[in-house]
């Protein structure tokens, strides 16, 4: 009922342009309003400090900024400056060390011949400028070169080893003042030589360890990568009632859009954007790439349908189990009524409105839409309902490792845990998505009156009623139409056309002539022609009624469109030639030769251009006394020339490469059934009957 209901609206075309625009709204709103219904909340009156009436949660999945911030401050407050050896340090120690000796000697080099103290200290300032007693300037300015050497030498080991031995920082010069003392204390000097020397080596002491800016930043930002980032999840409470409100909890309460007012209608008028741009971009490439798969009305009501089932499971689960989201659904879903690639691209498009309409984490989303990628390019052409459990394996396994590989990026732990998490979610989900097709495949099949291989084998069964009925009552055009099936088949597959289809559209498509059977050849079996007796516009109009009697019992049957589209397509508008010569031998007046065509339309499809051309070639050819391959091979060819200048494949999309494949696929087939009879030597012959055994008709050579 459903389906007759959906086909009379179909070929209504009064309002076609005002239902096309109509399903468009209707689908427009509706994936609008699932995808703003994510946003959509109450709004919410809290301040800091006041206490909450009531608990308040998450509606979509966040960041938690707050407690996001004070993990990276605490992991910034761990880090330490970073500090490199300076390795030219000892060496610009050991340098300034020279030089202070170096002045040391210019300035007794500079004395008076009988200096007094006074200008001892005044040559001293001028010349050295290291600040040390009167008492230590006189003994020093005293010092024979070989002493002052001396003393340079113990102090260039002392100021090297202290240096080399440990890392020192600017901030511990005390420690390292300190190492230097007392390895000058041990020489065992006097105490103005030790003084100098102490004085010498505070001078030129260097720090080994400096301050390195550019190591310390990467510390800081290796230590802020290593902190996991915190979120808040959908149905998660955020503010307990009864609690005091604080501004980190305000923070977060403002990153779920529940302190904007007014948010609904921004939130309906983006999902609006947002959907109307998906639906352009699948119209277009449905124009561009798929358009023979879209020549009903029907095809987009059901894939804007499946959009919104789709989104509202997802919304459903999001607060629930968001692995579970089965966006592989609509993709293996689609696969089993469109192309893959077709299917595929479509997938993708409803998961950008399922991400936009559930938030959830684009590791999630991307290793879902990869899952229904998967789904719908290893969807069988001809599927079955093992098939598709078979896909719902594959996308378990795709999911698998997506969730595997998200938890890597996102930074969490990889562990036996996860894995095993990650593992029963992908069998989940793919369980899910392939339980899901194969439930609601009859739905689909319904009240779309769209066709799949499932449905299509259903049809190809031998206990069909109408197959049945073709039989029993017309066996000869029943077998006819199982060598025409065999054509058919072969032919598509080559071509690259549904086999499947046109082997079942072959089964049917001559389905009318068992209304009347005795007056098509195949069923005379040898008879009386009825046709011998009446005039030949007459019997026209009785063979031609076979297409009207057996599109009405395909309605009465419920076949698909697909399927009743063969009755009246495999013989176009071609002229039933033999009572028309007939009718113009008879000298009948007026003979017009379009009341001797069938009524068409001519082939639409590939399939049923290719029913067309393998009914007339397998009647030919059957008709023909023992045909070798070259005869069949010349015969085939002619009779598919005769249906192209016809005009009967102008809109059947087939080439002229096609129909060259397809003349080889019906020769290779028909050579294999209507080859040379074996000839009977006579005296086998007359031996065989003697013993009561006829030859066989038809043996294989």
């Amino acid at each position: 009922m459903v389906k007759r209901t959906w086909g009379h609206l179909a070929r209504d075309g009064n309002a076609a342009g005002l239902r096309r625009s109509g399903w468009a709204v209707l689908f427009l709103v509706s994936l609008a309003l699932l995808i703003a219904s994510h946003r959509w909340v109450q709004s919410v009156h809290v301040q800091v400090g006041a206490i909450a009436p009531q608990d308040i949660t998450a509606t979509r999945k966040v960041v938690d900024t707050p407690r996001l911030i004070a993990l990276r401050r605490a992991a910034l407050a761990k880090v330490q400056p970073v500090y490199v050896t300076d390795d030219s340090a000892i060496s610009e120690s050991l340098a300034t060390m020279r030089r202070l000796f170096a002045r040391v000697a210019l300035a007794q080099k500079s004395l008076p011949p009988h200096p007094t103290p006074g200008k001892l200290v005044a040559v001293w300032q001028s010349k050295v400028g290291l600040t040390v007693s009167a008492p230590v300037v006189e003994a020093i300015l005293g010092l024979s070169a070989h002493e002052l050497k001396g003393i340079e030498q113990d102090e260039a080991q002392i100021l090297q080893g202290v240096m080399s031995r440990a890392g020192y920082k600017p901030s511990q010069s005390p420690a390292e003042l300190q190492a230097v003392r007392s390895a000058v204390e041990d020489l065992g000097l006097s105490n103005a030589r030790t003084a100098f020397m102490w004085a010498v080596g505070a001078a030129s002491l260097r720090p080994t360890l400096v301050y390195s800016a550019s190591e310390t930043t990467l510390a800081r930002a290796k230590a802020l990568s290593s902190v996991p980032v915190p979120y808040i999840y959908p149905g998660q409470i955020v503010v307990s009632k009864g609690t005091r409100v604080t501004q980190a909890q305000v923070d977060i309460l403002r990153d779920l859009d529940l302190l904007r007012p007014h948010s609904n209608l921004w939130a309906l008028l983006g999902a609006l954007l947002e959907t109307a741009l998906v639906m352009a971009v699948g119209l277009l490439f449905i124009r561009r790439f798929a358009r023979r798969a879209f020549t009903r009305e029907s095809a987009y009501v059901m894939v804007g349908l499946v959009a919104v089932v789709t989104l509202g499971m997802a919304r459903l689960l999001v607060t629930v189990a968001p692995p579970l989201i089965p966006l592989a659904f609509a993709s293996m879903l689609l696969a089993l009524f469109f192309p893959s690639l077709t299917a595929a691209i479509l997938g993708v498009l409803i998961g950008i409105l399922a991400a936009a309409a559930t938030g959830l984490s684009p590791g999630l989303v991307i290793t879902l839409m990869l899952g229904g990628l998967v789904g719908a390019l290893t969807m069988p052409r001809s599927a079955q309902r093992a098939d598709v459990a078979r896909v719902g394996a594959f996308v378990a396994v795709a999911t698998l490792i997506g969730f595997v590989g998200s938890r890597v990026l996102d930074g969490e732990v990889f562990n036996h845990f996860s894995v095993w998490t990650g593992l029963l979610w992908s069998l989940a989900n793919g369980a899910a998505s392939a339980v899901i097709v194969i439930g609601s495949l009859p739905f689909w099949e319904s009240v779309f009156d769209l066709i799949t291989s499932v449905k299509l084998l259903e049809l190809s069964n031998p206990k069909h009623p109408l197959l049945r009925r073709l039989l029993l009552e017309a066996p000869g055009t029943y077998h006819h139409s199982l060598m025409v099936a065999n054509l058919a088949e072969a032919a598509a597959d080559a071509v690259g056309a549904d086999g499947l289809l046109a082997r079942v559209g072959a089964y049917f498509h001559d389905i009318g002539k068992v209304m009347r059977p005795y007056f098509f050849v195949d069923n005379q079996f040898g008879g009386e022609n009825p046709h011998d007796k009446i005039a030949p516009s007459l019997s026209t109009l009785i063979v031609t009624a076979h297409v009207t009697d057996g599109l009405e019992l395909a309605r009465k049957a419920h076949l698909p469109e697909e399927i009743q589209a063969f009755i009246p397509e495999h013989h176009g508008t071609t002229l039933v030639k033999y009572f028309y010569n007939k009718a113009v031998a008879e000298g009948a007046e007026s003979v017009r030769e379009e009341e001797f065509r069938y009524p068409g339309p001519k082939p639409q499809s590939r399939e049923t251009a290719i029913v067309m051309l393998a009914d007339t070639c397998e009647a030919a050819v059957r008709a023909a006394k023992d045909p070798s391959q070259e005869a069949i091979g010349q015969l085939v060819r002619k009779l598919i020339r005769e249906k192209l200048y016809d005009g009967q494949l102008d809109e059947s999309n087939l080439t002229l490469k096609d129909l060259e494949t397809i003349a080889q696929a019906f020769v290779h087939v028909l050579a294999g059934v209507f080859h040379s009879r074996i000839e009977y030597p006579e005296e086998i012959r007359r031996m065989r009957e003697k013993e009561g055994v006829r030859p066989v008709e038809g043996a294989s050579q």
